[in-house]
């Protein structure tokens, strides 16, 4: 049964599956509350895939439109001097679901660390991510990495020389670029990472937030 007061936010579609995926938030609840969701596009067919309490962020769809990754928390493994607050706790456990049989696989799972910004490379064999350790009282991004979904096997792709907080990656495909977003306290910078080269910031918003969305051809 759907839960009462709940409101429906669209934010994947596959054409594989054939369904729209919806985030189930609660208006009164602090923007939390009910999961992921599955709907066909006339309306029929609504069903929960995964409850709120099994990721901390909203799941990403794979470039072929057949799988979820998504970040769950092991509480136990967590940075020691992690405390607890509102909201989600962080992700240090990566998950792939399989849309077509519901089949959860745990890829793979750090103690002491956490991760944070997620995205799939283009080629749908890797989930690239930021690695978070606790620094000064909190959680920075320390370096970004590519884990095989087959395997879990990781490299590392970069090494962030400062502390980060990396809000959003992107693969940019073309010679091994990557993109991401690292968030200041009042502004964000774009960088660029090619191919055997150091990076580069190619856009700074002193006063706002950037967010990746796509790219043209």
């Amino acid at each position: 049964p759907v839960p009462e007061e709940i409101v429906f936010i669209p934010f994947a579609w596959s054409t594989q599956t054939g369904d729209i995926y919806l985030s189930g938030v609660h208006p009164f609840g602090g923007g939390w509350g009910h999961g992921a969701w599955g709907v066909q596009p006339d309306g029929t067919g609504l069903r929960q895939l995964i409850t709120e309490s099994q990721f901390v962020r909203l799941p990403v769809l794979s470039p072929d439109g057949l799988q979820f990754a998504y970040l769950s928390s092991d509480i136990e493994t967590l940075p020691a001097k992690y405390i607890p607050g509102i909201g989600a706790p962080p992700g240090n456990t990566l998950m792939v679901m399989d849309l077509k049989t519901g089949q959860e696989q745990v890829i793979a799972q750090i103690k002491e660390q956490t991760f944070g910004a997620l995205t799939w490379a283009r080629n749908g064999n890797e989930l690239i991510l930021s690695r978070q350790e606790w620094k000064d009282n909190s959680l920075t991004d320390t370096s970004i990495v590519a884990i095989t979904v087959k395997g879990g096997g990781e490299r590392e792709i970069i090494a962030l020389s400062q502390p980060s907080s990396v809000t959003g990656i992107f693969d940019y495909g073309k010679g091994g670029a990557l993109l991401w977003v690292s968030k200041g306290q009042t502004g964000s910078d774009l960088w660029l990472k090619k191919r055997d080269t150091a990076p580069t910031s190619v856009l700074s918003v002193p006063d706002g937030q950037i967010k990746i969305v796509g790219y043209l051809e």
